[in-house]
């Protein structure tokens, strides 16, 4: 299933953007932010460091949606929430402290940041929660982020 979102043109007809450009805004969020980091992306080969931690990005997790029914403008909106979720992985036996450090700065970035979509619509970040300690693979400990973010869809006349 492919999900949709609708942002606001000109024209009546409805132009549509799709998660994968919601992905994308994170992609390139944390590929400007973490130059010096190794990133493992979703569904591409990756080589994790043997001393240092590296982020491993997830994909994004869609909430919900809701009808905005304030105002005339409003009835032709709605608010589509979701959740993008940053893991900081490392060797294992290595300490907590330099996932911990890594997994602040992914929350301090995205914590209440806007991000704007290929098409235009801008992702509203909320607070950031995280990080905490997940379970991973044999030899590698993870702490993860989990960042909320809404976008306001409108459907135009």
């Amino acid at each position: 299933m492919m999900l949709r979102l609708l942002r606001r043109t000109s024209s009546a007809a409805a132009v549509l953007l799709t998660a994968h450009e919601a992905r994308k805004a994170f992609e390139a969020a944390i590929a400007t932010s973490f130059t010096t980091t190794t990133i493992a992306w979703p569904n591409r080969p990756a080589t994790p460091n043997n001393t240092a931690p590296w982020l491993r990005v997830e994909s994004i997790r869609w909430r919900n949606a809701s009808p905005m029914d304030m105002g005339a403008a409003a009835s032709r909106a709605g608010l589509l929430t979701g959740e993008a979720v940053v893991n900081v992985q490392g060797p294992a036996g290595r300490g907590w402290g330099m996932l911990f450090a890594l997994a602040d700065a992914v929350r301090t970035r995205f914590t209440r940041a806007a991000l704007t979509v290929p098409s235009g619509m801008t992702l509203q970040c909320k607070v950031a929660s995280g990080p905490t300690l997940t379970t991973s693979e044999r030899g590698i400990a993870q702490v993860s982020v989990r960042i909320p973010f809404e976008v306001t869809e409108t459907v135009p006349n």
